[in-house]
């Protein structure tokens, strides 16, 4: 899995995930989500701000100090292909 740079529970962040590696030649993202699960995923909240090209751009905020949140990503191209990308941060505490 993935790992982002922390952050604090009271910052909202901005972070990017780029899917070329994983589309094939000649193909291109339809539809995409995000969300946080995993155990320590309590109070956490992601949510798409948009993809530009093959870059999905979301908004991370809250969760718990002392934990490490997953955000799930999944996305569709336009040929039909289904993917799906795991990413873990750690929400640290002040």
């Amino acid at each position: 899995m993935n790992e982002w740079s922390g952050k604090f529970p009271d910052e909202v962040m901005h972070y990017e995930l780029d899917w070329a590696p994983a589309i094939p030649d000649g193909d291109a993202i339809d539809t995409q989500s995000v969300t946080a699960e995993g155990a320590g995923s309590e109070g956490l909240t992601a949510e798409v701000i948009g993809t530009v090209g093959t870059v999905t751009r979301i908004r991370l905020s809250g969760g718990t100090g002392n934990t490490a949140g997953r955000v799930r990503f999944a996305a569709t191209t336009l040929s039909g292909e289904t993917l799906g990308e795991n990413i873990r941060v750690n929400i640290l505490a002040r």
